[in-house]
């Protein structure tokens, strides 16, 4: 059976061994990894590492952006609604 391990485990276990005078072999007997685990995972953490400071939110801003159309939507329905009350309001005099 495989083991499978979070990525908070990977994280930290990848961290210590990107670290200066860290030995792969001494960080994988630490934590009960084997080596080319290690390895990859520090591989993958330093791969990807820019990707951390890219732009966040962009899952956020999507959703942000979808909200403000759907609300600009409504407000022009709305503008629609008044200025068709105030015409028809004109045309019977009471406004």
């Amino acid at each position: 059976m495989r083991k499978r391990y979070d990525e908070g485990f990977k994280a930290k276990v990848a961290l210590e061994a990107s670290r200066d005078g860290a030995r792969l072999s001494e960080v994988a007997a630490k934590y009960g990894v084997h080596p080319n685990k290690v390895a990859q995972w520090k591989k993958h953490l330093l791969q990807n590492a820019a990707s951390l400071f890219a732009k966040q939110n962009n899952k956020e801003e999507k959703e942000r952006e979808a909200r403000e159309d759907e609300f600009l939507k409504l407000i022009g329905e709305k503008d629609l609604e008044i200025n068709w009350l105030k015409k028809n309001l004109k045309k019977l005099n009471l406004l």
